[in-house]
This record gives structure tokens, sequence and C-alpha cells, in this order.
């Protein structure tokens, strides 16, 4: 009986505890706005949103006159095409350092091959295909590639392909420097 009471009374502090947690949290109808408005009775049908899409979509798809995309800057023109036996994959131009003789066909066109990821591409043609890891200075020209790695290069009978951090990168021709070692602008840009 003691617990009954006890448990009744707990209730009751609990729920009039509970009222004023409610009061002064900010919740109820007393709480919203006075000028709130009715929910909108029309609402939008499923044919109206998809004729509003379709709208947006005809919008994106019209050209734009005078925005033409500049001519060769694609893809393809801007890399290497290495190839194996049944498979190719793109490096960036001047990424591949040396091709030896009797792998030259292996670097150009890629006609009737499948498309390899460089990863992939490399695992599967390691025994002919060496990464050379390459510094962010070297790939922009502004420090040299040791002489004794590109002796090295021409002694082995493996392509050379220049990496950064594992993933193929282009390397600059090294830039003039003046005698302060700066480097020296020159009058048209360096082509890879």
């Amino acid at each position: 009986m003691k617990s009954l009471r006890l448990s009744l009374a707990v209730l009751a502090l609990c729920a009039a505890g509970s009222g004023g947690a409610l009061a002064a949290g900010g919740m109820g109808a007393e709480f919203l706005p006075k000028n709130l408005k009715k929910p909108s009775a029309e609402a939008t049908t499923d044919a109206q949103l998809d004729a509003l899409r379709n709208a947006k979509e005809a919008a994106k798809l019209e050209p734009v006159p005078g925005k033409a995309a500049p001519l060769g800057y694609d893809l393809v023109s801007m890399s290497t095409f290495i190839s194996g036996e049944a498979v190719y994959t793109l490096v960036p131009k001047s990424a591949v350092l040396h091709v030896p003789e009797a792998r030259s066909g292996s670097v150009g066109d890629a006609p009737g091959k499948k498309f390899a990821s460089w990863p992939v591409f490399l695992a599967a043609h390691r025994a002919w295909l060496t990464p050379f890891e390459v510094s962010l200075a070297q790939a922009r020209g502004e420090a040299p590639i040791s002489p004794d790695q590109i002796e090295m290069f021409k002694k082995g009978t493996s392509v050379v392909v220049a990496v950064h951090r594992g993933g193929p990168i282009s390397v600059l021709p090294l830039q003039p420097k003046d005698a302060a070692g700066k480097p020296v602008a020159t009058s048209q840009p360096t082509k890879p």
C-alpha cells in the first residue's frame, strides 16, 4: 500500500513538472505565430512537376551561341597511348621519359583494344613498363632529373613513365635560369 501511494505521488510530481517544462520549452499551440496562414488547398500534381522538370532540362540542353569548346584541348590530343597485348592506357603528354627501340610499337595508337586504367595496366605490364617517381619541381621543369637516371633509362629495356605519388604526370623541359638562379622568361611557352 505504501508503495502504491509512493508511486502515485511520484507520477503526480512528474505530471506537474512536465507541464511546466512544455510551457517553458515553447511547445504548444499558444506559441504558434498569430498570423500563421492555413495550408494551401492546391497541391502541385505529378503532371505539373513533370512539365516543370522537362522545361528546365530542355533549357539546359540548348546550345549557347558563341561558346564553342577550344580545339586541341581534348583527352586524346593531351595524352599518349601505351598499349599492351589486348589493352591500352592513357598517360599525359610528356609523361613517357624513355622508349627503347624494342618497345617503340607500344607507344602510340591503340586501335581495337580495350582501355585499362593506369594501375591495372601497370600491374599487368610490369615486365616492360617502369614507373619513375618525380618531384613536382621536376615535373614543372624547375629541377633536373639526374643524368645518372637518364643514362640508366637508356641502358634499360623498359618504357619509363614519370609518376608523382603513383599517378602519371607530364614532365616539362628544364627551364633556363639566369646568373641569380631565377627562371628566365622565354618569349614563347616551352612545349612538352
